[in-house]
């Protein structure tokens, strides 16, 4: 939950001012990150994730060739094809939108270069909620290959 996330980087605050460590967080806010979803990525996730085909089929049926009008000025659009994103708002965006950042999210902690503060014998690298990530860096080192494993993915 957000409230989680919340008090986990609070957490990382409070240890690491207590131990004297030094580091860095990255906040990052995806711009249109909703809009931006690629729709081959979250199949080919939930695919990999082990997701049988009849709930992948019955997700892409709620978000694949789908159309939207637009009401303007009092007059409605011709309806025009939705071809990527994940809408706002419908109650499966969240978890579709987590699936879709997973190769990220996997690629920043399997990264050794990336290295964050030790808190009671635990790391946290990273951490998400809607589209909003944030990181947990040591050094300068980490804070460039975090961004340099963003440009990647």
């Amino acid at each position: 939950t957000i409230i989680e996330c919340t008090n986990n980087i609070r957490d990382v605050f409070y240890y690491s001012n207590d131990a004297n460590q030094n580091g860095a967080v990255v906040n990052l806010d995806w711009e249109k990150a909703f809009d931006r979803a690629n729709w081959d990525l979250v199949i080919k996730m939930l695919q990999k994730m082990g997701f049988p085909s009849s709930i992948i089929n019955w997700i892409m049926n709620l978000y694949k060739n789908i159309q939207s009008i637009c009401l303007i000025n009092g007059y409605l659009t011709n309806p025009f094809n939705i071809e990527r994103g994940i809408r706002q708002g419908c109650p499966l965006s969240m978890i579709m939108y987590v699936i879709f950042q997973e190769p990220l999210y996997n690629a920043i902690e399997n990264s050794t270069k990336i290295l964050p503060p030790v808190i009671k014998g635990k790391q946290i690298k990273i951490l998400g909620y809607a589209d909003d990530t944030t990181g947990f860096m040591k050094d300068d080192g980490s804070i460039v290959e975090f961004f340099n494993v963003i440009k990647k993915i």
